[in-house]
């Protein structure tokens, strides 16, 4: 693991190996985020979102909704998973700094 990332002088080894983990948790957490705005669209194909549309709700407001749940999703879901990766490391190291 020590050549694969190599050494970078004032780095440790676990900060550089979790700079590489929460690049690959990131793409992870974008799945619950896209599920949620997708199903917007799967509600709109089924045709349930009419009785929102027919009121006094905009489609740009609808959609900001949905996008916005799927930010905070996204937002939980890397954090929940850095503070999964903390807990369980030997050497830990701060949640700020993670």
């Amino acid at each position: 693991m020590e050549d694969l990332i190599g050494p970078v002088g004032g780095i440790s080894l676990t900060e550089q190996f979790t700079a590489k983990l929460m690049s690959i948790i990131a793409m992870i957490s974008t799945v619950p985020a896209l599920m949620i705005v997708f199903k917007l669209i799967s509600e709109e194909k089924k045709g349930r979102t009419e009785h929102l549309l027919a009121r006094a709700i905009s489609r740009t407001r609808l959609m900001g909704s949905y996008l916005l749940i799927g930010l905070i999703v996204s937002f939980v879901m890397i954090s929940l998973i850095g503070a999964t990766a903390i807990t369980v490391m030997d050497d830990g190291i701060s949640f700020g700094t993670f």
